[in-house]
């Protein structure tokens, strides 16, 4: 599939918590499709 870049700002109106849960959602991706790779930063 690919590395995407993805820029993660925390507090940008939705908070950092749901930021966060986010990130969550953004990991269990990777391990659910082989080959994809995200770079969050």
């Amino acid at each position: 599939m690919g590395t995407y870049r993805i820029a993660v700002l925390p507090g940008d109106g939705i908070g950092p918590e749901v930021t966060a849960e986010a990130l969550k959602v953004l990991r269990a991706a990777e391990e659910a499709f082989p080959g994809l790779r995200l770079e969050c930063k």
